[in-house]
């Protein structure tokens, strides 16, 4: 489940892996949570945030495979905005790099 934070609709945030790859904040949804207390959940660990999360925009499947681990993968993302955010704390995930991008191109979710 992934989620955009954008600053005054001028950027928005993403999270670099340590193997180099970018991606919106977001994560697994573990046993007894449902979409929106995964993502609460992983807003914190990743960014030190907490977001009133807005608009439910859609489920984009991603299928890829590691040959890292031999097997294929299938990865549902459920689309979220979050209207409003603040930072808390420092991320839990400290091995991950944060960068606040332009947002120049529309994004159309709808």
């Amino acid at each position: 489940m992934q989620s955009y934070l954008m600053q005054n609709h001028e950027k928005i945030i993403l999270v670099q892996a340590p193997n180099g790859a970018w991606f919106l904040p977001g994560g697994e949804i573990e046993e007894g949570e449902n979409h929106l207390e995964a993502l609460k959940r992983e807003l914190i660990e990743e960014l030190g945030f907490t977001a009133e999360i807005g608009t439910y925009y859609r489920q984009a499947d991603e299928y890829f495979y590691s040959s890292h681990r031999d097997t294929y993968y299938y990865n549902p993302a459920y689309l979220y905005e979050a209207t409003s955010y603040q930072e808390i704390q420092k991320p839990l995930e400290d091995f991950n790099h944060l960068a606040w991008f332009p947002s120049r191109v529309k994004l159309s979710l709808t």
